[in-house]
């Protein structure tokens, strides 16, 4: 038992340090050498380096490579949900405006090389279970729970995302290699509807929430949606 505690108040310590100057200095040369190679290029070294730390703080703050990508990830979901939370759908429901914003999400990956390079060997290699969607996801999720009045604690919707985190990459991979098999709008309707259903709400708001996405999506988007589909 105290080891446990010693445990969890280092932990505690390091995600306190996050916002120190080394660790900061980190996250942003990890940033630049992801976006540069793949994932699996990207070496420690380098990223010390660049950063003009030793090696060894970043496992410290850090734990891994995988940990440190998904920091990372995080960090470009939360500005690319920024830039779509500037698009004007508020009259819509969190739900809807969750749909809009993951699909626009990948789609906006996909036009930057550099994001796109990082995001799916991101995917390839890493099991997805540290990935973070970012503040403005939460908000949503806990704004759709609201909305239709769903009981659901605070670890259950941590589990629930973790599993959406892994489907979601499951089927991105599938779609990255495989693009007639399946449409990028399939692949946005299975992980969605899912994540939906987990949390309780019914196949009406399932099918409402999403179909009222869709119809903004295609009424101010077709020019994106037609070219990355």
């Amino acid at each position: 038992m105290r080891f446990k505690k010693c445990a969890e108040a280092d932990s505690a310590k390091k995600n306190s340090d996050l916002n120190c100057a080394s660790a900061q200095a980190i996250l942003a040369a990890a940033r630049e050498c992801f976006m540069e190679k793949e994932y699996t290029k990207v070496t420690f070294r380098e990223i010390a380096k660049r950063a003009q730390v030793t090696s060894g703080l970043i496992p410290y703050y850090f734990s891994s490579k995988e940990k440190l990508a998904s920091m990372v990830y995080t960090q470009l979901m939360d500005e690319l949900a920024l830039k779509i939370s500037q698009v004007d759908i508020k009259h819509l429901s969190c739900a809807s405006q969750l749909y809009i914003t993951v699909y626009l999400q990948w789609i906006f990956i996909d036009e930057v090389p550099e994001y796109a390079r990082f995001y799916y060997s991101l995917c390839e290699n890493t099991s997805g279970q540290y990935w973070g969607n970012g503040e403005i996801w939460g908000n949503l999720v806990e704004g759709f729970c609201k909305e239709y009045r769903l009981e659901v604690s605070e670890r259950d919707s941590e589990l629930f995302q973790i599993a959406n985190r892994g489907e979601t990459r499951d089927l991105i991979l599938q779609r990255y290699y495989r693009r007639r098999y399946i449409s990028r709008e399939e692949v946005m309707d299975i992980i969605i509807s899912n994540l939906f259903y987990n949390f309780g709400m019914s196949d009406p708001q399932i099918y409402q929430a999403i179909q009222s996405g869709k119809e903004f999506l295609h009424a101010n988007f077709s020019d994106k949606i037609e070219k990355n589909d």
